[in-house]
């Protein structure tokens, strides 16, 4: 068994992948990643949301070292 060198909790959010959901406004797909809590629209404008996953980002000491400063303060604010 190997241990892993960094939180699988924070995968998504240092690797980020890409997930799609339908525009509510005009049902165009469009691309939010999951690092991402929110996006607009390139079609029409609307701003698209998304809850953020249960993550050790929000409770753990070490997640400013963890996805770094900026990207932890960014994922904070949107939420």
């Amino acid at each position: 068994m190997s241990i892993p060198s960094s939180c699988p909790g924070s995968k998504n959010i240092k690797q980020p992948v890409p997930e799609y959901r339908h525009c509510p406004k005009c049902a165009d797909e469009v691309e939010i990643w999951s690092d991402e809590l929110i996006v607009e629209c390139p079609k029409c404008r609307c701003m698209i949301s998304k809850e953020m996953k249960n993550s050790c980002i929000e409770w753990c000491k070490f997640a400013n070292g963890c996805v770094g400063e900026e990207i932890l303060k960014k994922l904070r604010e949107e939420k």
